[in-house]
């Protein structure tokens, strides 16, 4: 048994991946999506210039009369 405090000072992705596990469905299928999973520890990761981000856009409001 280890304490959150020192599990965050030792390796603090372990608490990120312990809750995801703790969310799964516990089947057959849980320990391919665990090994999908990435974290990364820092802010920064590898694949910061693939995220879009669209503020701007509006999503159009649709009415439209069931006849």
């Amino acid at each position: 048994e280890i304490t959150f405090d020192r599990l965050q000072e030792k390796s603090p992705e372990k608490i990120i991946e312990k809750a995801v596990s703790g969310m799964l469905p516990k089947n057959r299928l849980r320990k391919v999506r665990l090994a999908r999973l990435l974290v990364y520890p820092d802010g920064e990761h590898p694949y910061a210039d693939n995220i879009i981000k669209r503020y701007d856009t509006k999503i159009p409001l649709v009415t439209q009369s069931i006849e």
